[in-house]
């Protein structure tokens, strides 16, 4: 039997419905089916040389971005066929070849522009890698995608390793508890109170312009039933300040005493060291934790008028308006001083007293900590959703100060004198 050498070059139609999403792919389709229709006598059946498919395909090449030679190298690739064959045994030859093709191209599609990406051949890491600064994610893989500032991609986590790891805090009961368990004072953040930062201006640019994308998104600081961001005092203590002059007055207070057994000694009891009252109200709010009641917080209260070091002691206060907090620490102490008397003597002591009263004000930082989730309607960057830590932001940018002002009393002892008359 007599063989000749023909040269197929598929005519696409099959892997141009593979890939619907291509205008391209609609309008080469049809061309193709044309060209497939005039092959009517047994010459054009031995030589089918499809060039309208033969470009459809390298436009889909171009487009998909695969390697020249795997599509090249099918569109001529070279087949001994009978010249005596159907023209549908020959069709089929050519559908078969073209099935082999469509499942490239699928394969190739995964990596076009706005559609999912192959992982694979992205690392597989446990722990959040050094230097990322976003993560994608989609609805139609188990995985989150870790990218430096040049999209450069640093590994890969299962979705739920990695929200397991961006905040850990659950809902607010658990929230609550590890506030308790690790010392801290945070508070779920709501989307309001992130666009009242002035990191928000900073994250809406770079979404719009950095992922370029054009169209509307949905933005969440809390999914899954789980706070991702939080409102947390950024400090371990809080200083209170004086202002303005110290008004302060001096004066006498008179301890008397009793005798000791049947000798001629008298013991005195005075009061000694200082007291501290202080009372601060909420003349500002911060922005984000907003009514948030933190459970205790050390303040240093400056002593009025003394070259000793600030009071410590801890304190409640709530992140709402008009609310505040009065607090008294005391370091006075009883001294006791035994005075000789005569029979008949009457004894006392007199301590020199100074009461001073001034102005105060300080301030709670909140700063807004976690991830923050931007949703799209189609893929942007080869995901849908795009995760960015607010880390990544300066402190400055995502803190909201709440502002109080109150007043400090003071109250000390000071010199002491013994006096005794008939």
């Amino acid at each position: 039997m007599v063989t000749r050498s023909i040269t197929v070059f598929p005519p696409c139609h099959s892997l141009l419905l593979r890939t619907t999403g291509s205008r391209h792919a609609q309008k080469w389709q049809q061309k193709c089916l044309e060209r497939l229709a005039l092959v009517t006598n047994e010459e054009m059946k031995l030589n089918v040389r499809c060039s309208t498919c033969s470009a459809a395909l390298r436009r889909i090449k171009d487009e998909r971005r695969r390697p020249r030679v795997l599509i090249e190298g099918l569109l001529t690739h070279r087949y001994s066929v009978p010249p005596s064959l159907s023209t549908m045994v020959q069709l089929n030859l050519l559908a078969a070849v073209l099935s082999a093709l469509a499942l490239v191209s699928s394969a190739a599609s995964i990596s076009g522009p706005g559609s999912a990406r192959d992982l694979s051949s992205i690392d597989i890491v446990t722990t959040l890698p050094a230097g990322a600064t976003a993560f994608g994610s989609d609805n139609d893989t188990d995985w989150t995608v870790a990218y430096d500032k040049d999209f450069k991609a640093l590994g890969r986590l299962k979705n739920e390793d990695f929200h397991a790891l961006i905040h850990p805090d659950g809902n607010s009961t658990q929230l609550a508890a590890r506030n308790v368990a690790h010392g801290r004072r945070c508070t779920g953040l709501s989307v309001g109170e992130l666009r009242s930062l002035p990191v928000w201006s900073n994250l809406d640019h770079y979404v719009k312009n950095t992922l370029a994308s054009r169209g509307r998104y949905n933005v969440w600081t809390n999914w899954d039933g789980s706070n991702r961001a939080t409102a947390c005092v950024a400090d371990d203590h809080v200083s209170i300040e004086r202002t303005g002059r110290a008004q302060c007055k001096t004066g006498e207070r008179t301890f008397n005493g009793n005798h000791v057994g049947r000798t001629g000694v008298l013991r005195l009891e005075a009061m000694t060291g200082s007291a501290t009252t202080v009372k601060e109200s909420v003349t500002r709010a911060a922005s984000i934790g907003s009514r948030y009641t933190v459970p205790s917080i050390d303040f240093d209260i400056p002593c009025i008028g003394e070259a000793n070091s600030p009071y410590r002691d801890s304190a409640s206060f709530s992140n709402e308006l008009h609310k505040g907090f009065e607090k008294t620490i005391s370091r006075e102490s009883t001294r006791s001083v035994d005075v000789r008397s005569e029979p008949g003597d009457y004894c006392s002591m007199i301590v020199e007293t100074t009461t001073c009263q001034q102005e105060s004000r300080g301030r709670v930082g909140f700063v807004a900590v976690g991830y923050v989730r931007f949703g799209f309607d189609s893929r942007v960057k080869n995901h849908s959703y795009w995760h960015l830590p607010l880390a990544r932001e300066s402190a400055d940018t995502r803190t909201s100060y709440m502002e109080f002002t109150g007043s400090i009393n003071s109250h000390g002892y000071g010199r002491y004198r013994s006096e005794c008359r008939k």
